[in-house]
């Protein structure tokens, strides 16, 4: 190294020398891309660290970039501008990580004529809505009675990230009221107090019945659950939307001649952080049929078939899609009375 610095008519400073090899940086963590995770607010100082690294002609010093004024607005420096755009355009996620924002080096106005004229902020464009989350109940001991459900989505950004004006807090979260009634534990009946049909505040109608009992549309799951509870009977949802005239009738019908039965049944289920949903499918089933004889003789499947469907499960923290399933039911295509339990 003396030999080196000395060929080069270098001084030699003894305070810039340890003993031993020089010392690795740590590298950075890694999210897949090559880029460090990306932080959730702003003004984190390594928000620019976590993009793609701008051009060498506007990595230093002012450049002259997009604002939500009506022209381009100078900053000290690129990353000043990163943190701006970030604000005007609803957040960290909105912002590319795979290229640079335009800008320009140096002020706005000292280049090659006066800068061009910015548009007013644009309407924010939005994700879709997520699905419903389940019944979010007041009562935690009991997870049951009064609740509420929420859904929510994010403002996407436009290819060219241009300025959006300021999102309100209702168009990306909505929420409406529940009701899952509270049951006894040995009988399965409702019990508790029902509350009045006037909590539910938003129509959103569904095909069900009240026990064993005909088909009728409701204006919502949560009506249906309440007219339910106020007749003590079991609430069955059989699909979401106006109920076909077929399904009208009464469900109790007798086994071997009007077995099986049509039923429509949609994967729902909520666990370990993620929401999963598939679409409705319609199976046949051999319950809530009678069958004559003595007291322990039931309607049972003797035939089956499997139908599949995929379900699509969400993030219940995010709300983004982040897999897909198979879940497989199984179809009775014949019922039969037998003795023995159901």
């Amino acid at each position: 190294m003396y030999q080196e610095r000395c060929i080069s008519n270098l001084p030699l400073n003894n305070e810039n020398i340890i003993k031993g090899k020089c010392p690795r940086d740590n590298p950075v963590p890694s999210n897949g891309s090559g880029l460090p995770p990306l932080p959730t607010s702003c003004d984190d100082p390594t928000i620019c660290s976590a993009l793609a690294p701008p051009p060498p002609g506007i990595a230093e010093g002012p450049v002259c970039g997009p604002s939500n004024a009506e022209s381009p607005k100078s900053y000290p420096t690129y990353c000043d501008m990163v943190k701006a755009v970030c604000k005007s355009s609803g957040g960290p996620t909105s912002l590319p990580r795979d290229s640079a924002i335009k800008a320009s080096p140096g002020e706005c106005g000292k280049g090659n004529g006066p800068p061009k004229p910015q548009l007013p902020p644009s309407e924010p464009i939005f994700t879709p809505w997520s699905p419903y989350s389940q019944c979010l109940f007041t009562d935690k001991l009991r997870n049951c009675g009064e609740g509420t459900q929420v859904k929510n989505r994010q403002v996407a950004p436009y290819d060219d990230f241009r300025p959006v004006r300021q999102v309100e807090p209702y168009e990306t979260g909505a929420s409406r009221p529940c009701f899952v009634a509270c049951v006894n534990i040995l009988t399965g009946a409702p019990e508790g107090l029902c509350p009045e049909q006037s909590l539910c505040n938003e129509v959103d109608p569904v095909c069900g019945s009240l026990g064993a009992g005909a088909a009728k549309e409701f204006k919502s799951e949560c009506e249906l659950n309440i007219s339910a509870c106020q007749a003590s009977k079991v609430p069955h949802k059989l699909y979401s939307g106006s109920c076909d005239p077929e399904d009208g009738s009464a469900l109790r019908r007798y086994c071997e001649e009007a077995g099986p039965v049509q039923v429509a049944v949609k994967y729902d289920i909520e666990k370990d952080g993620e929401h999963c949903v598939g679409e409705p499918v319609t199976i046949g089933s051999c319950g809530d049929l009678l069958c004559e004889g003595e007291a322990g003789t039931c309607c049972k499947a003797t035939k089956f078939e499997q139908i599949q469907v995929d379900v699509q499960c969400y993030s219940l923290s995010t709300k983004q899609p982040i897999s897909q399933i198979k879940h497989v039911y199984i179809s009775a295509i014949e019922c039969q009375c037998q003795a023995g339990s159901p």
